[in-house]
């Protein structure tokens, strides 16, 4: 069994940027779709949702900052969250 004692903030800052960002281009990419074929629709709206992706990634970059800014600061009373990890058997042929 092994124990999270800290996480880097900016590296988690990092990955949850990258995350949000690529899952708000899955999301906005529908979005800007259904808006295209809406004529009634201005595209101030396109132009708003094509933003998204970016602002997700910013929001990711500082929420995952502070998420690991608390995590240090908890796991010092608690602990940190216990994970066990497993070897993977390598065949080789």
């Amino acid at each position: 069994m092994k124990i999270i004692k800290k996480i880097d903030p900016v590296q988690l800052g990092k990955t949850l940027s990258v995350l949000f960002g690529l899952l708000s281009i899955l999301f906005v990419s529908f979005i800007i779709l259904s808006q295209i074929f809406q004529a009634n629709k201005g595209s101030k709206l396109i132009i708003f949702y094509a933003f998204l992706p970016l602002f997700h990634a910013i929001v990711g970059f500082i929420g995952g900052i502070i998420v690991a800014i608390l995590y240090n600061l908890c796991v010092k009373w608690v602990g940190g969250i216990k994970i066990t990890l497993e070897d993977e058997e390598i065949i080789q042929s």
